[in-house]
């Protein structure tokens, strides 16, 4: 029985130390990839950076709405649809930055930006490369887009306020996205992950000047132990001089539209069966690219954009009547 027990003890021992051992490479794998993508997006950062974001026009703008497409033109259509219908401000940009890792998709998504009269910008295919590998989180290639969004779109554009969006985000209802920041510095769904918080990059609004000092960084990063994902990094860069209980952001709710058999862990609930409504007038589908890989959410995607009208006024119902999922992942 004795020596029973030891091996025991030594199995578990050793497998706390491979396990160990795998997640300090991981770790190290992690940070080498983040410090290479910032020497490729954050052109402050190394000598002799050359504007790359195309022909869009110097005109100053009172807001820029910026969106990240990932390989589902399907989405980037009905958006700029919505927006080109919902939203009221007198004087804005809208310019789709296309992280698609598919040559296919992205000439689709370009020429429905063409089609609807819509800036068209596509983060270059060799940063798409390095960053989309299997070693490390996937949102790496979303921060990293926002970065090249950023530094080679809004800094070189300069509005007074600026939005960023994921692609499966629509408004529903008229908005003014000028008024909503009003004279806050920022203002979006936040993610809290103690010791740290940050915005999360699907929804978001910021004044140009304040972001331009803080020089941001979108990528995610670990802190105090905790992983902050794509849009984390802006802690250390500014949301750590705020106090999260003084600072204002808006409702974000759930509305499970469906009840899928399968689904039995609440992730894939989330993911799969439910949609956000974020600050009364916009709709989040959550996982438009299917990022997690849950089964079914193609069709129940392509069933949701071919009767969009309908779906919203069904979401606009279920809001009337406060019926809301109370559960959630973030």
């Amino acid at each position: 029985m004795y020596k029973r027990k030891n091996r025991i003890a030594r199995y578990l021992s050793h497998q706390y130390r491979t396990h160990k051992w795998l997640s300090g490479v991981w770790m190290a794998c992690f940070k080498a990839q983040t410090w290479w993508i910032r020497r490729l997006t954050i052109p402050h950062r190394r000598a002799g950076s050359k504007g790359l974001s195309g022909n869009l026009g110097q005109m100053p703008q009172e807001m820029l709405l910026v969106s990240i497409a990932f390989n589902e033109p399907t989405l980037i259509e009905r958006q700029i649809i919505q927006i080109q219908k919902h939203v009221t401000d007198e004087a804005f940009k809208f310019v789709v930055v296309d992280n698609s890792t598919r040559k296919a998709m992205r000439r689709t998504i370009k020429a429905v930006c063409e089609r609807l009269d819509t800036d068209y910008v596509a983060v270059p295919r060799y940063i798409t490369r390095t960053v989309n590998t299997r070693i490390t989180w996937a949102g790496n290639s979303h921060g990293t887009a926002l970065n090249y969004a950023y530094y080679q779109v809004i800094d070189k554009l300069k509005p007074h306020r600026f939005a960023i969006i994921d692609h499966d985000v629509f408004p529903i209802e008229d908005c003014n996205l000028t008024s909503r920041l009003g004279e806050r510095d920022f203002y979006g769904v936040v993610r809290h992950r103690p010791p740290g918080w940050y915005l999360w990059p699907g929804w978001c609004l910021f004044r140009y000047d304040v972001m331009a000092e803080a020089q941001p960084d979108f990528l995610p990063c670990f802190f105090g132990g905790e992983f902050l994902d794509a849009g984390g990094s802006n802690y250390q860069q500014l949301y750590r001089h705020y106090n999260i209980q003084t600072t204002e952001f808006p409702n974000d709710r759930f509305i499970r539209f469906r009840r899928t058999k399968h689904y039995k862990m609440i992730q894939q609930v989330h993911r799969g069966d439910c949609v956000e409504l974020i600050d009364e007038s916009w709709m989040h589908l959550i996982n438009g690219s299917n990022y997690a890989k849950i089964v079914g959410k193609e069709e129940h995607l392509n069933t949701i954009l071919d009767n969009f009208d309908r779906f919203v006024s069904y979401v606009k119902s279920m809001r009337k009547k406060g019926q809301y999922y109370k559960m959630r992942i973030w």
